[in-house]
């Protein structure tokens, strides 16, 4: 990994699997994942999606709490597409919510998409947790999302999925 990412604040986001989350061996797995990269444990986030956790909530919740042990940050994924629980804010310690492209690609024209994210992002404000969004990819997108307290967004406003040489280059450049 570029060693100038160590001087910025870029994260790298991990997807976890529910067989990869749920494996007995899960800590143990992951506790060298920051020396792979080449970057400090708070640039890695790991991305649970939401209704894997409700499978089985005392193994997830003591997984969340080890990997915020090590350093790690949690990104709760898909917030709001299935069976979202307010409980699952409270129990379990996660430092973002994602919000689903489904909510996003509307939202210029759909007053409901608009009033669902408004209402995903004052809950996680309330829980001093930061929201991402996915599937920007236009300006409008952006700018109302931005407005309404959006922390980060991703999609192809942004830019197009790059190989690993490309994107040093744009990230070096930002």
């Amino acid at each position: 990994m570029n060693k100038a990412f160590l001087n910025k604040k870029l994260i790298i986001s991990i997807n976890i699997s529910k067989d990869q989350f749920f494996s007995p061996t899960f800590s143990s797995n992951v506790s060298d994942v920051s020396k792979n990269f080449g970057i400090y444990k708070s640039q890695i986030e790991f991305k649970i999606v939401e209704n894997q956790i409700m499978k089985n909530s005392s193994v997830a919740k003591d997984n969340i709490e080890a990997l915020h042990i090590m350093g790690f940050k949690i990104a709760l994924d898909d917030f709001g597409v299935e069976h979202s629980s307010l409980n699952n804010l409270k129990n379990f310690k996660v430092d973002k919510l994602k919000i689903d492209r489904m909510f996003i690609k509307n939202i210029a024209q759909d007053k409901n998409d608009l009033n669902i994210v408004k209402s995903i992002v004052n809950t996680a404000k309330l829980f001093n947790l930061k929201v991402q969004t996915e599937g920007i990819e236009t300006k409008e997108q952006y700018l109302k999302l931005k407005k309404i307290g959006c922390d980060f967004s991703q999609g192809f406003y942004h830019s197009s999925a790059l190989p690993m040489d490309e994107f040093i280059r744009y990230y070096n450049k930002t």
